[in-house]
């Protein structure tokens, strides 16, 4: 790599830079992988760039602007197998929908997330979903929901202990 700017760094050093609270170096750095993978053609870090840059838009309250980055960082995770980042995707997307009053929208997004995370064995992330799922749907005020998603949650944990 000689010296060529990789966007596969490029995406490290924004993140560091996000972790650390610079948000603005991080943005520059993660604009610039997100422009770098997408002209060498590297999905899995384009949608890395992209959901990083959904972060700091997510931070910023740009909820439309991050849900739609959300949403690409899904579309090429998803095609590309990987089960973990999709389901964060997911949960990106679920989030925005929340923070725009869309409770509805992100509990079908939770619920989608916490499938992708059951189903590719991340029960942990499964778990932290369900709470999430109920949280919403306390939003929602549909009790009934809310209950079935914590007997769903029991029996998880129940069956983590064995």
């Amino acid at each position: 790599a000689g010296g060529r700017p990789s966007g596969e760094r490029l995406n490290l050093k924004g993140l560091i830079l996000l972790r650390s609270g610079e948000i603005l170096e991080a943005e520059d750095a993660l604009t610039a992988a997100l422009i770098l993978n997408e002209k060498e053609g590297n999905a899995v870090e384009l949608a890395n760039s992209l959901r990083a840059l959904a972060e700091i838009l997510f931070s910023a309250g740009k909820m439309d602007d991050a849900f739609h980055l959300y949403t690409r960082a899904y579309e090429l995770d998803a095609s590309n197998g990987e089960s973990r980042k999709t389901a964060i995707d997911l949960a990106g997307m679920a989030e925005a929908e929340l923070a725009r009053g869309r409770a509805n929208e992100a509990i079908f997004l939770f619920e989608r997330s916490y499938t992708v995370s059951l189903n590719a064995g991340f029960k942990a992330e499964a778990v932290e979903m369900l709470d999430r799922i109920i949280a919403a749907c306390t939003v929602t005020g549909d009790r009934l929901k809310a209950e079935r998603y914590i007997r769903i949650k029991d029996g998880l944990r129940g069956l983590r202990q064995e």
